[in-house]
């Protein structure tokens, strides 16, 4: 399709606190941003909708009794209970009058959705695939809307995240239900400086998503039966252990021991230290380390170019946690029942130890927008009561 075939083109690349999303085709219909926000998105900028937020275009271009092609990244705010499913919901004229396409996904991940609608029916395809199309009942006559939804445990809109959204005239020539190639390229980041600031680059990791190894759990041994009797029904983990294989470089001496020096001092500080891992197309890895053996510099001194490798080998003392994103300057607050002691690291430096109770409420006050990367760690899976006006990234590493 041809860029004079769109009906809309929306990238919501457009800066914190605009009240618009800005339409690149040629009928500019901007989005009225109406309780929404701009966020960082799978590659560059997206619009999320943290409640009963919406877009709001008031020029009717898209053609419901025709034939056109939709396209977007989605990702779903993830919460304690859901969602688990998502459809693709088309309403007619009449009570009742619905068509549900099951997309078999909760899409709690950056997923390319793309919706193909003819005159009698629609198909639908996420990240390429084909995940199911459904006819319209001739006798009800042209859909007034569609919407797509989830089982999500709060009632209302919002709770989602969209970027690069187009729509085309017309039914997609096949090139178009396939999602652009993303930028691949991994960051990593300590105390929310980008790795490369201090020249240097990770060329392997290992324990980033591995399983945690099980501590050793209650057994008993009967000298009349085999083996042995063990108790796994609350198993408990070790820290986990990370490895990355970097190097790191400098123009001439001085600059590179200053490189080395700066580096390592970020992980020498008192207490631990966020380490960060964002693949462009996902949502970032998050940890609370600390390093506590040498990293064992192999370098060879030069005037010119130096490179040095080394692995750094941190430590995650508290693996087993929760992670949500708060957007933006504002008080972030947490409210959990438990009996087991948890601690929040709140992604600025600042943290809450001990938190624990039956509805205890803890909050914290940003007053740096972007966002912020909250860590809930602890016995997270006995907890019995767990609520925020975060949502969550990761329900459980």
């Amino acid at each position: 399709m041809a860029e004079n075939d769109k009906i809309l083109d929306i990238p919501f690349n457009d800066p914190d606190g605009s009240e618009e999303a800005h339409d690149q085709s040629d009928n500019q219909a901007n989005a009225a941003l109406i309780g929404a926000r701009f966020t960082q998105g799978r590659v560059n900028r997206a619009v999320n909708f943290p409640g009963e937020g919406r877009a709001e275009i008031t020029q009717k271009l898209i053609p419901l009794d025709g034939e056109y092609t939709f396209t977007c990244w989605v990702i779903a705010d993830e919460f304690v209970d859901g969602p688990n499913a998502s459809w693709i919901l088309f309403k007619f004229p009449g009570e009742g009058n619905y068509v549900y396409v099951d997309l078999h996904s909760p899409m709690t991940s950056w997923t390319y959705v793309a919706i193909i609608q003819e005159t009698d029916k629609v198909s639908v395809y996420l990240n390429s695939r084909f995940v199911g199309s459904e006819e319209f009942p001739p006798e009800w006559g042209a859909p007034t809307g569609w919407c797509l939804l989830n089982d999500n445990p709060f009632n209302g809109t919002g709770h989602s995240s969209y970027e690069d959204l187009t729509i085309y005239q017309g039914i997609n020539s096949g090139e178009i239900i396939t999602p652009p190639v993303a930028n691949m390229e991994v960051t990593y980041s300590v105390n929310g400086r980008n790795f490369k600031d201090f020249g240097v680059w990770v060329s392997e990791s290992d324990g980033v998503i591995d399983n945690l190894n099980m501590k050793e759990p209650f057994k008993v041994e009967w000298d009349e039966y085999h083996g042995e009797v063990i108790d796994l029904n609350r198993p408990r983990y070790d820290v986990r252990e990370i490895s990355l294989s970097c190097f790191i470089e400098g123009v001439g001496r001085d600059e590179f021991l200053d490189r080395v020096k700066n580096f390592l001092a970020e992980f020498t500080k008192p207490g631990t230290q966020r380490l960060m891992i964002q693949v462009h197309s996902s949502k970032p890895l998050v940890y609370e380390v600390y390093c506590r053996e040498s990293v064992n510099l192999q370098k060879k001194w030069s005037d010119d170019l130096m490179v040095g490798t080394f692995v750094l080998k941190l430590r995650e003392p508290e693996p087993v946690k929760r992670v949500l994103k708060f957007t933006g300057t504002g008080t972030a607050t947490i409210t959990l029942t438990s009996k087991w002691m948890t601690s929040i690291y709140w992604g600025d430096g600042s943290k809450t130890r001990n938190v624990y109770g039956t509805n205890k409420t803890v909050s914290h006050n940003f007053t740096t927008g972007g966002d912020h990367y909250i860590i809930v760690a602890g016995m997270i899976e006995e907890m019995t009561g767990f609520s925020s006006n975060a949502p969550i990234v990761w329900n459980q590493l």
